[in-house]
């Protein structure tokens, strides 16, 4: 009978082990999923998902097994992204290392402006009352000879009742004084292009890959290829009519007067198009010897349409936007119309682009 009761109770002291193991078990994995994980811990608790899952406790995945999995959620992969891309056309510009650019919405010439990539680093870079804008940072850039780069595009609006735009024909190409690295966020000389900015660097006098950091569109048309270069242009342009004939109306109609806006673009390693801000007032000091020449040159053409031809009132365009006299002879001029509200049928609203994005 003792003996009996004896073996009673030591199949329960086992059932008792085992429910408590099987307990703290439970215990173990639920605090592992409230658990924050690193991306590292994320990375290698994905891998054993995918290539133990399906196997026993005494083998080992071996490489082939590895590449069928990965061959079987593939196609998933490819789903998953092509349905992001549809909804957000800015998707390629993401990159992996969730770098956001925050800069003062009053300032201008680079000052303030910092790439983060770090949610509390922002917050204490936003001032409580204050206008500040948060890009997303583009992350795959294309770069020229190690340096990163942006197009000023100038622009000519000298009516807004009907809208009436006109673009400068060579932009001009600035460059960041140092090489661009992704690892160093807090270098402004490699991550931020504007001239201000540039020159203080202590490579900007030694500078040998670019004179003053800066190229003519003709350079870079040279180093793209005209057919490139011409693609780039047609985009730039169509971002800068679909830009502006989206906000005009909020912008005070002021007769007999004209503005001048600076433009600036980016392009990615893919060679899509970037609209990154429009800048009221830009500068037109003699920075470099590019900019000497491009001004000098913009400010003649600019009293020619705004004072010659009454704020363009007076003028005629073909239809390549270039203004004609009254024997239909070209009259030289480096902007040219691109858009004129009252003229539809000859400059249009392009068709082709997305309704939901400045991308290109």
């Amino acid at each position: 009978m003792e003996e009996d009761e004896d073996e009673e109770t030591k199949k329960k002291r086992e059932e008792e082990k085992k429910r408590e193991e099987e307990e703290e078990k439970k215990k173990k994995e639920e605090e592992e999923k409230k658990k924050v994980l690193t991306p590292e811990e994320k990375e290698e608790k994905w891998r054993k998902e995918t290539f133990l899952n399906n196997t026993t406790t005494n083998e080992r995945p071996t490489e082939k097994s590895k590449n069928d999995n990965i061959k079987e959620i593939l196609p998933e992969i490819e789903k998953i992204l092509e349905k992001t891309s549809k909804n957000l056309p800015q998707a390629v510009l993401e990159g992996t290392k969730n770098v956001w650019i925050v800069k003062p919405g009053g300032l201008s010439r680079g000052r303030g402006v910092h790439c983060i990539d770090q949610l509390n680093d922002i917050l204490s870079n936003v001032k409580p009352c204050t206008q500040t804008i948060i890009q997303k940072y583009i992350e795959n850039p294309l770069i020229i000879n190690g340096r990163k780069f942006d197009i000023r595009q100038w622009v000519l609006v000298t009516s807004l009742n009907p809208l009436v735009i006109w673009m400068w024909k060579e932009p001009y190409i600035r460059f960041g004084a140092e090489d661009y690295k992704m690892d160093d966020l807090n270098n402004i000389y490699s991550h931020l292009t504007n001239n201000s900015i540039a020159k203080h660097s202590k490579q900007y006098k030694k500078e040998k890959k670019f004179e003053g950091d800066m190229w003519t569109c003709f350079e870079f048309e040279k180093y793209l290829g005209s057919q490139r270069w011409k693609e780039i242009h047609e985009k730039i342009k169509n971002a800068i009519i679909c830009s502006f004939y989206a906000a005009h109306q909020e912008i005070k109609q002021r007769l007999n007067s004209h503005e001048l806006y600076g433009y600036d673009f980016m392009i990615d390693e893919d060679f899509n198009v970037y609209l990154i801000e429009v800048n009221a007032s830009p500068a037109l000091d003699y920075s470099t010897k590019i900019t000497e020449r491009a001004v000098k040159d913009m400010v003649k053409d600019l009293i020619k349409i705004v004072i010659d031809n009454n704020n363009a009132r007076d003028c005629k365009v073909n239809e390549n936007g270039e203004i004609v006299n009254t024997n239909g002879e070209i009259i030289p001029n480096k902007f040219m119309q691109i858009f004129n509200e009252n003229n539809k049928d000859c400059i249009k609203i392009p068709d082709n682009i997305p309704n939901k994005t400045l991308f290109y």
